[in-house]
């Protein structure tokens, strides 16, 4: 009986009703372009990130990051201050191994160039390890991805070929050398002789540095597996609460919640559970720069759909203040006659039902459409279509709605059926 009438009344006011479904419409259409867009440009933001560059640093047991001036330690490593090159692939098996975006091992030497000590760094360019036991079985890393700012006159290194050498251009300038030159270093009294495969333009430490394959570098330094430290960047969220408290304060469901979120303590922690005598440092500047930005983005999409849910919920407010204006005598009658106010209410929540699935059911396919055009020509990222935000914008949707309606609904039930029965 109920539905029957909500269902007459939803027909004899069609053009209240579409006023009332294009209302809820656009707010479930932004809010679901909002939130597709936000998924689509979280994840590459997080890849523009990378432009920082790595965000932690392994290095052994004991050693200490403020004895080195732009990565480059002030003095040679002790024998047991070396991490272990076997150890690489194990930082693809970490809970959050798909949130490792690139690492690279670093192992430094310095080395005599026509008299002057210059710094030399082996490591892995663009190198292809074996990742037993995962489903993506091997992974590609290397300073070509970790350093995405650096650009290179000629080619970059292979990581095989430990004759070749990259040099940074304010070395290549002094020295006057060339793609193509052969270059000769010596390591205690013995000369080793590179070809430049490249030449580095591009930060401070790079240019001035003289980059090897690993492997030679461990061939020089006589300590095979040998690795001075290891640079990791990650796909991290903002720090919250939880993310700030001291790990030995938590409980077990705060430290298993902890482990399972993203945060870059919780990431530099995995990594020291599989590297062996390694300490993970979180680069605090780093981190923080893109944890803050990360929070700003959803801080601004939170207000928009906050801003869009008020806005919607207004618009439902005015057509629903105007129906009810309309159906005073209605409902006065029904009130005569017997009804109660959870009947009046029940009709009306019915009808916004209604409104509420079929305007978010039309926002969520245009919002879709609106997510398309702005992910692809505003922010030229790939679009990955989500049906899990259905869901989300029917409930928003049904959410604007009974907003909106609260107050004229109200204001019915608070009819006097007298007075209206009266005709004043």
């Amino acid at each position: 009986m109920i539905i029957r009438m909500a269902r007459k009344s939803f027909k004899i006011r069609r053009k209240r009703m579409l006023l009332a479904i294009l209302s809820v419409t656009m707010g479930a259409l932004l809010i679901a372009s909002m939130l597709n867009v936000y998924r689509n440009i979280e994840a590459e933001m997080s890849k523009q990130l990378k432009a920082y560059g790595p965000n932690i640093i392994v290095v052994p047991k004991g050693s200490d990051l403020r004895l080195e001036v732009g990565g480059v330690p002030l003095k040679p490593p002790s024998a047991s201050s070396y991490l272990d090159e076997g150890d690489l692939y194990k930082i693809k098996k970490v809970f959050w191994k798909y949130n490792i975006a690139d690492f690279a091992p670093v192992l430094n030497v310095f080395a005599d160039m026509n008299g002057e000590k210059i710094p030399v760094i082996g490591t892995y360019f663009n190198k292809t390890i074996d990742v037993p036991g995962e489903a993506f079985e091997s992974v590609t890393t290397g300073i070509k991805n970790l350093y995405p700012w650096l650009e290179v006159e000629g080619k970059w290194t292979s990581d095989d070929d430990l004759s070749s050498a990259m040099v940074g251009r304010e070395i290549a300038e002094k020295y006057n050398l060339n793609v193509g030159d052969s270059i000769t270093v010596s390591y205690e009294n013995k000369p080793f002789t590179f070809v430049l495969s490249g030449i580095i333009k591009g930060g401070f430490t790079e240019e001035n540095t003289l980059y090897i394959p690993l492997g030679k570098a461990q061939q020089i330094v006589g300590k095979t597996g040998a690795v001075s430290k290891i640079e990791v960047s990650s796909y991290i969220v903002p720090d919250d609460a939880l993310a700030k408290k001291d790990r030995s304060e938590l409980t077990q469901d705060e430290f298993i919640k902890w482990y399972c979120t993203p945060y870059i303590d919780a990431i530099a922690y995995q990594l020291e559970e599989v590297i062996n005598n390694g300490d993970a440092v979180p680069i605090a500047q780093i981190a923080s720069a893109q944890g803050n930005l990360l929070k700003k983005i959803t801080m601004m999409m939170l207000f928009l759909t906050s801003l869009t849910l008020f806005i919607s919920a207004l618009g439902v407010a005015a057509t629903m203040t105007a129906s009810v204006f309309e159906r005073r005598k209605e409902i006065g009658i029904m009130m005569g006659v017997g009804a109660n106010s959870r009947q009046i209410i029940t009709i009306f929540a019915i009808e916004m039902m209604f409104v509420a699935l079929i305007g978010g059911a039309m926002g969520y396919v245009i919002g879709l459409g609106l997510s398309y055009v702005i992910s692809n020509v505003v922010f030229n990222v790939s679009f990955t279509f989500d049906i899990s935000l259905l869901p989300i914008t029917l409930a928003s949707a049904i959410l604007i709605t009974f907003i909106g309606s609260f107050v004229p609904v109200r204001s019915a039930v608070k009819i006097n059926p007298v007075v209206m029965l009266r005709g004043e």
